[in-house]
């Protein structure tokens, strides 16, 4: 895999170029009504073409992307979610690097 180094103030100008990092994992538990997961779906998708969204069985948003916690509390937003950084969990990476991704 081939990884291009993007000059920092591009990155800060678009946030859809990836970072050197590992995907994180959130779990989201929201305090009020979920707004749509398609909507959810496709403001992450804007900003983080590869991001995956879905909701557990508690009813709790599960999210896999590149982006910040920042980045996923905008992107939250914007779909209509307005949760608190209280309710938004980045969980530990399970990643043990033998894919290579």
């Amino acid at each position: 895999m081939t990884w291009i180094k993007a000059d920092p103030a591009c990155i800060a100008e678009d946030s859809r170029i990836h970072r050197e990092s590992t995907a994180m994992q959130y779990l989201v538990c929201p305090s009020s009504h979920v707004a749509s997961l398609d909507s959810i779906a496709s403001r992450l998708g804007d900003m983080d073409p590869a991001a995956l969204v879905d909701v557990d069985a508690a009813g709790r948003l599960r999210i896999s992307t590149q982006l910040t916690d920042a980045e996923v509390l905008r992107a939250l937003h914007s779909a209509g979610l307005l949760v608190a950084p209280s309710d938004v969990e980045r969980l530990a990476s399970e990643c043990c690097g033998g894919c290579g991704g």
